[in-house]
């Protein structure tokens, strides 16, 4: 299980805070195939939505609004 309360975007996509946005795009993509499978609705420790996590933190990041907010 993953523990990803404390976790900035960044960590929790696994890239540089100078990642581009098709960088971030990827990473998305293969955090949702690892832990994200069709067929279930996977959970972190504290039982939050996989999906909607990765998918905010690369939102956040893509969005420079919400990126210049966070650094």
């Amino acid at each position: 299980m993953l523990d990803l309360k404390d976790k900035t975007p960044y960590e929790i996509l696994d890239v540089s805070e100078t990642a581009f946005a098709p960088v971030i795009e990827r990473q998305l993509r293969h955090k949702l195939s690892l832990y994200c499978a069709l067929d279930r609705e996977a959970t972190d420790i504290n039982g939050d939505n996989l999906r909607e996590i990765f998918e905010q933190a690369a939102k956040t990041l893509i969005d420079t609004n919400l990126r210049k907010q966070l650094d």
